[in-house]
């Protein structure tokens, strides 16, 4: 009988070394992966925070821009270089070597 019951412990004793063994390397290789997820993350973060920079610079810009607008000197500017247009007193000369 102590046979018996001794190959039945010891087959006990192996299932379990065996689950453990198994439940050690489904938890090594879980965190493994979740790691290699964290950086993939990380790298993500990284990309979206420049991101976010470029366009809040841009949005400065625009912003300046939108108060410059409404000034006389800026619609001169405009005048002058996108549409043509010249004060009634000035004098227009072209270079023509150019």
């Amino acid at each position: 009988m102590n046979k018996i019951s001794n190959k039945k412990s010891k087959k006990k004793i192996k299932f379990t070394r065996v689950l453990l063994i198994g439940m050690f390397i489904y938890f090594v290789s879980v965190f493994c992966i979740q790691q290699f997820k964290i950086n993939e993350y990380k790298v993500q973060e990284e990309y979206y925070n420049n991101s976010i920079s470029e366009l809040e610079q841009e949005k400065a810009e625009y912003e300046a821009l939108v108060s410059e607008s409404n000034t006389s000197e800026y619609i001169e500017k405009v005048a002058r270089e996108k549409l043509g247009l010249v004060k009634p007193y000035e004098k227009i000369f072209i270079d023509v070597n150019k």
